[in-house]
């Protein structure tokens, strides 16, 4: 299963002479069908890099660290983790069984899941509002046939890139339909687009910049987050048959038209995430959704979150699970006495001074990655993690999707 974002798209790694030497698409129709986009295909030359940890280190007195076997650095971490004040930090990049473990060593009060803490919110915010709403989350196969797509605060090319291939089919709907109405075959590729020229199915894309999709939008929006957000609640309401809220000069023509076009589909698509950082975003496109279904349209409700397993992170460590600044506070109190970091590089979650001072507040701090990086160079014991190519587990993406997966 690829890990370069949360689609969760199939792969086939290929490996000689132990070094991973390519990465082919395996074809599975309800995620990324015969396609892998250019980061799931070449972006895994990590797992052959020379900053690959290839054996445990224990750190002496001056700072250097001594190379050891894995029963010594066993040892030292059974001894570590008898502590009372124990804490760990698992990753949304690791596996659901990797992290179930870390937490079941250190205990549920005791286990942050490794996101930064807007992240974190995010993230739960999007489980819950995947639970909570009665659009069905789409697969990849179902985002193709969407006949009226609206993305709110998203730029999908980056943050799922499959799904930004998907969105580019979808806009081809209405041809498709229109080269139905002639008799003709779908395979006929050639005679499909000279019939349709530049008609496409509506994509309506409200992003904070340019996109790479804009070329096949029917209208863009540019906006601030909370100007996306306040245009979804516009769209919304005007699909319950509400008064539209208050929406910043020479949007209200642009909410109709949304409203529309959406209100005259078949298969209706709201996509949102935590790209642009905004919870209301969120809300909106859930409530965009929402609208849709209670007038008895069969809506589709997709939600992007950043990492391979962000969403089961999510749903392993529940919304009341302790944060980074949790434990931040917990070590300045002299609250921790050993901290597991499982596969995440703190420096990327929260700013440096607070990770600084964190590492610095543990008496013993154990890290387990597979390469190098500032968290690991700060630990007093550094463990070797298999990659995703060497290793067997679960990951849950953003759909919802558990898939195991397997070494090489």
């Amino acid at each position: 299963v690829c890990t370069g974002c949360a689609v969760g798209c199939n792969t086939l790694p290929g490996e000689r002479y132990g070094r991973l030497k390519r990465v082919h698409n395996r074809y599975n129709a309800e995620v990324n069908g015969y396609f892998l986009c250019d980061r799931g295909r070449f972006g895994a030359g990590f797992v052959n890099s020379a900053k690959r940890l290839e054996y445990p280190g224990l750190r002496r007195e001056d700072g250097r660290y001594d190379a050891v076997d894995h029963h010594t650095a066993l040892q030292f971490m059974v001894e570590a983790c008898q502590a009372e004040k124990i804490a760990g930090i698992g990753s949304p990049r690791a596996s659901v069984e990797a992290n179930y473990l870390l937490r079941t060593l250190v205990g549920e009060d005791n286990y942050a899941p490794g996101f930064s803490a807007g992240e974190q919110a995010l993230v739960d915010l999007v489980l819950q509002l995947q639970q909570e709403s009665t659009a069905q989350v789409p697969d990849v196969r179902q985002i193709e046939s969407a006949d009226a797509v609206l993305i709110l605060g998203e730029d999908v090319t980056n943050t799922a890139p499959r799904i930004a291939l998907a969105l580019r089919q979808s806009v081809r709907n209405r041809a498709y339909t229109m080269a139905a109405a002639l008799g003709l075959e779908t395979w006929q590729d050639a005679a499909i687009r000279n019939l349709a020229q530049h008609q496409r199915s509506p994509l309506f894309i409200a992003a904070t910049g340019d996109t790479r999709l804009d070329d096949v939008a029917t209208r863009h929006f540019s906006l601030a987050p909370a100007d996306i957000a306040r245009l979804g609640a516009a769209v919304a309401d005007i699909i319950a048959g509400r008064p539209p809220g208050q929406l910043p000069q020479g949007l209200e023509k642009g909410a109709a038209e949304i409203a529309a076009a959406l209100c005259g589909a078949e298969r209706p698509l709201v996509l949102s995430g935590t790209g642009c950082a905004s919870a209301p975003a969120l809300q909106a496109a859930a409530q965009v959704a929402q609208a849709l279904r209670e007038k008895g349209q069969q809506a589709m409700l997709c939600l992007a979150v950043p990492e391979a397993n962000s969403l089961g992170q999510a749903m392993l460590a529940g919304p009341r699970a302790p944060r980074l600044s949790d434990l931040l506070e917990r070590a300045g109190n002299g609250g921790i006495d050993t901290l597991v970091v499982l596969e995440n590089d703190l420096y990327r979650r929260a700013p440096a001074a607070d990770i600084q001072r964190l590492l610095q507040s543990v008496p013993r701090l154990i890290v387990l990655d597979g390469l190098d990086n500032p968290t690991l160079s700060a630990s007093h014991l550094a463990m070797p993690a298999a990659s995703f190519a060497e290793s067997e587990g679960t990951l849950v993406s953003m759909e919802g999707r558990a898939q195991r997966y397997f070494p090489v």
